[in-house]
């Protein structure tokens, strides 16, 4: 999330492993905005798809195997939805974030290494936690209630 404007992390810490990557897996990485698209269409990229457009959330999780998420929501929303997901946030977590890795949803791993996602690829299938599940729809359902509040005032 280097372009984001909450974020004070590393930036381009991942680059030698996604070029790794690319070598064995399918990589599609979706860029933040403009100066990061252009940032990853340079030749030591060729290698990898740099997606043009946001991507549906739907599309990402039929077609993805394994999401490695920089940033917040998107890597919670995939998590969420049983996809194996490996945070690679270098800055302070959130509870949320806490929450899914304690439990398991979610791996945090800071340095990843090629060693960790053929490990993690290999033994993971996707499936959605039941309990996850509930607490999305009780979030959900709290949010709706606040807003239907909102709009009757």
């Amino acid at each position: 999330p280097w372009t984001a404007q909450y974020y004070s992390g590393k930036s381009q810490f991942l680059d030698d492993l996604l070029i790794e990557l690319a070598y064995k897996y399918e990589l599609i990485i979706l860029p933040r905005g403009t100066l990061q698209a252009k940032y990853y269409r340079k030749a030591e990229f060729s290698q990898i798809e740099i997606a043009n457009k946001p991507k549906k959330l739907e599309e990402i999780y039929l077609n993805c195997d394994l999401f490695i998420g920089a940033g917040g929501s998107m890597t919670r929303e995939i998590a969420f939805l049983g996809v194996p997901t490996i945070s690679i946030y270098q800055d302070k977590l959130l509870e949320v974030d806490h929450y899914l890795v304690n439990n398991k949803f979610m791996f945090h791993i800071q340095n990843l290494t090629k060693k960790d996602v053929d490990k993690i690829i290999q033994s993971n299938c996707k499936q959605i936690n039941k309990e996850l599940k509930q607490k999305g729809k009780d979030a959900f359902n709290l949010i709706n209630k606040r807003l239907e509040q909102y709009v009757k005032s």
